[in-house]
């Protein structure tokens, strides 16, 4: 081999041994800018987010958190509210929700999302989280934000659609109106709207209180679907929450709404079928 063509393989593998090493040196920044932008995901359209956690129930509280902090929601739109702990845990739930509605009263909050501990997110698929949040973000930014020229008033992330012949369609492809959808783990609420849904809840907790426990009519949920019937009540499809398996304090053992909400209530309605 030739002199030169010695040299010019010399200078050859020397380019490619820098090359090498710059690499190793700047591989973790390298890495951590493109996780970074992996991470980045669509962002829902609140002010604030309030999660409802029992102060007995720090496994939740870390699990709800983790779940927060995976869809990028910024640490400052976080909010703690210490569930309000009865024996009778249905109770207990509404006065919890009551309790929520009153902070966003006195914060002034104009778009807020409440969310149960227990609560999971749909961000596995990009596409569907995306799709779903930007339905969402439309409906809101087109709308104003009091009663008289606001087009919502609550938007479900998820929830059992007990429409006899379903939710109604919208002009947002994953946005259905709903007159009767049942969970409460996972929902944003228009500000100016939290003192009629307050007072409504209000109303169904002394009902409640005066009727025994196996009387659910006035539970949380169903106590709602007469607001449904009448107001600007949504739902996203397909759901962007549901409801992670965990013992529940309301129930008193293992609960799991993964599996209806993440599926089976579509099919039900479709069949215009009823759920209970």
């Amino acid at each position: 081999m030739k002199r030169s063509d010695t040299t010019f393989t010399n200078i050859v593998l020397l380019l490619i041994i820098s090359a090498g090493v710059a690499y190793l040196i700047h591989r973790s920044k390298v890495l951590e800018g493109f996780e970074q932008r992996k991470q980045e995901k669509e962002q829902l359209p609140i002010d604030a987010v309030i999660y409802i956690n029992l102060d007995t129930r720090k496994d939740r509280d870390d699990e709800i958190k983790a779940e927060l902090n995976r869809i990028g929601m910024p640490e400052d739109k976080i909010f703690r509210l210490s569930a309000v702990k009865r024996s009778w845990g249905a109770l207990g739930c509404s006065l919890s929700h009551i309790a929520c509605l009153k902070i966003i009263e006195e914060r002034g909050w104009k778009r807020t999302l409440v969310l149960e501990d227990d609560a999971g997110f749909e961000d596995g698929d990009a596409n569907r989280w995306s799709t779903g949040i930007k339905d969402i973000k439309s409906l809101i930014n087109s709308s104003g934000t009091t009663d008289l020229d606001s087009k919502w008033d609550v938007v479900f992330l998820g929830g059992f659609v007990r429409d006899p012949k379903g939710p109604t369609e919208t002009e947002y492809k994953t946005i259905f109106r709903t007159k009767n959808t049942s969970c409460t783990h996972a929902y944003i609420i228009r500000g100016s709207y939290a003192p009629k849904l307050r007072e409504h809840t209000e109303i169904a907790v002394q009902m409640m209180i005066k009727n025994p426990p196996n009387v659910k009519q006035f539970n949380l949920d169903n106590a709602w679907s007469a607001l449904m019937a009448e107001d600007r009540w949504f739902i996203s499809i397909p759901t962007l929450a549901f409801q992670r398996e965990s013992f529940s304090d309301i129930e008193g053992k293992a609960a799991n709404a993964d599996q209806p909400l993440r599926g089976q209530v579509v099919r039900a309605w479709k069949q215009g079928t009823l759920l209970n």
